[in-house]
C-alpha cells in the first residue's frame, strides 16, 4: 500500500503518449459503464493500467510486463515514473510507443495516481503497484464479472518475494465490510482492485497532502460510497513482498502506532467530506474498531510525555472493550481474547507481551482457537 519515501511539492509533468485505438469486446455484457459505451450486438469497453513506480527498476519490467501481456485486446498501459533516482527511466523507455510514460518530480503515490489517472481513458482502470504484477487473463475477468451498481472489483493476489517466489499466501479479495462502521473496507491492497471510471471522476483528484502514501486506501473506501464492491475468489495477480515494502513491523513503534492512529483519523475526515450523510462523526466511525484504542492505549502508555491526544487510560481501556464487543465480524471467542489482551496491555505491558510472545508461538491451529485468523500482510510500495 501506498510509497515509502519522501516527497517534494509536484512540478511539471512530461507525458509521452501512442495511441493504441479502440477495439471491440465479445466476451460478454458489461453493464456499470456509460451508457454511450453500450451496444446491442458488441460492446466497446477500454481497460486501463496504470502502473506506479517509484525507485522499483528492478521489478519494472515484470509489472509493466504482465500489464502489457493482457489477453483482453483493449488495454492502455500507463506507467508513472514518480521522481525515481535508479534506472527505471531506462526500463521505461525501452518499451518505445507500446505504453504511454509520464515522468514527473516525486510527490508521492496520490500525485502518481492522480496523473495517471488524467492521461488515462479507459472505462475500467486498476492501479498496479510496480512491485506487483498480473496474471494474463486479469483484465478480461473483470470486464466479464462486471455487473449493474458495481464500482469496484476487489480480488486476491497470492504473495511472492524479491525473487519472484510464491509464499503460499493470498493477499485481499474477501468480502467487504461496512465501511460505515469503520476502517473494515480495506481489504485488498492498490493492485488488488478495478474501478470503474465514472465513480473515479467522482473522488479523484486523491488530496495529495493528505495521501503521499497509502491512497489506495482512500480510493478503496472512497469508492464504495458510491456503489457496490463486489469481491472475487480467483487471485489475478501477485502481491510482492520484500525489504523496502513489507512495513507490518513498523506499527510496533510508537511513532508506527501514532501514524497508523493518525491514518485512521485522516481517512475518516476525507470519507465524511464525500458522504456526511453516510459517515457519522469520528468517534462513532470507530466505536466498532478495537485496533485504534488499543493503539491509543500503547501510545499513551509507552510514552505518556509526547502522546498527541487528549486520553486517559481509563476511557481508552473503556472504549477498548467497547468496540471489542460491537466488531461487527469476530467471534464471541476472539472478542474473549481480545479483551483479555488488551487488558494486560492497560494495566501490565509486561503481561501483554507474554500473550503476544505466545500467539506468535502457537502452531496454527492453537492460535486460530484463541487469537482467530493471522493478520493480513502490509506494505508500502
Amino acid at each position: 500500500m501506498g510509497q515509502d519515501k519522501e516527497t517534494n511539492s509536484p512540478s511539471s509533468i512530461s507525458i509521452s503518449m501512442a495511441d493504441r485505438g479502440g477495439r471491440r469486446f465479445r466476451q460478454g455484457r458489461v453493464h456499470s459503464l456509460p451508457r454511450e459505451t453500450r451496444h446491442t450486438d458488441e460492446l466497446v469497453v477500454k481497460v486501463s493500467i496504470i502502473v506506479n513506480n517509484y525507485n522499483y527498476a528492478r521489478f519494472l519490467t515484470a509489472a509493466v510486463d504482465s500489464a502489457l501481456s493482457q489477453t483482453y485486446e483493449d488495454c492502455e498501459v500507463i506507467v508513472v515514473d514518480d521522481g525515481s533516482t535508479d534506472n527505471s527511466r531506462e526500463v521505461i523507455e525501452s518499451y518505445g510507443d507500446r505504453i504511454r510514460a509520464i515522468y514527473k518530480a516525486n510527490g508521492g503515490q496520490a500525485s502518481a495516481l492522480n496523473a495517471g489517472f488524467a492521461a488515462s481513458s479507459g472505462e475500467i482502470v486498476m492501479f498496479l503497484d510496480a512491485d506487483d504484477t498480473l496474471i494474463p487473463e486479469a483484465a478480461a475477468t473483470l470486464v466479464s464479472a462486471w455487473r449493474d451498481g458495481v464500482v469496484r472489483i476487489q480480488f486476491p493476489l497470492e504473495v511472492i518475494d524479491g525473487l519472484g517466489n510464491r509464499s503460499g499466501e493470498r493477499v485481499g479479495g474477501s468480502v467487504v465490510p461496512d465501511h460505515t462502521f469503520g476502517p473494515f473496507g480495506v481489504d485488498s491492497p492498490t493492485s488488488g482492485n478495478a474501478f470503474i471510471r465514472t465513480v473515479l471522476q467522482k473522488i479523484m483528484p486523491v488530496p495529495e497532502e493528505d495521501w503521499p502514501i497509502c491512497a489506495d486506501a482512500y480510493l478503496t473506501l472512497a469508492s464504495s460510497l458510491f456503489g457496490e464492491v463486489k469481491s472475487l475468489g480467483r487471485a489475478l495477480g501477485h502481491y510482492r513482498v520484500h525489504g523496502k515494502n513489507n512495513w507490518a513491523a513498523a506499527f510496533m513503534s510508537v511513532p508506527g502506532l501514532r501514524r497508523a492512529i493518525s491514518f485512521d483519523l485522516k481517512l475518516h475526515s476525507s470519507l465524511h467530506r464525500l458522504a456526511p450523510d453516510r459517515i457519522g462523526p469520528c468517534e462513532t466511525w470507530l466505536s466498532r474498531f478495537p485496533p485504534h484504542w488499543v493503539g491509543r492505549i500503547r501510545s499513551l502508555r509507552e510514552s505518556p510525555h509526547d502522546h498527541p491526544w487528549p486520553d486517559d487510560l481509563l476511557t481508552l481501556t473503556r472504549k477498548a472493550l467497547s468496540a471489542t464487543w460491537r466488531h461487527p465480524y469476530w467471534n464471541v471467542r476472539r472478542k474473549l481474547a481480545y479483551s483479555l489482551w488488551l487488558l494486560a496491555s492497560a494495566t501490565t505491558p509486561k503481561v501483554a507481551h507474554v500473550l503476544k510472545g505466545l500467539e506468535q508461538r502457537c502452531s496454527g491451529l492453537l492460535r486460530g482457537i484463541l487469537f482467530g485468523p493471522k493478520p493480513r500482510l502490509l506494505k508500502r510500495s
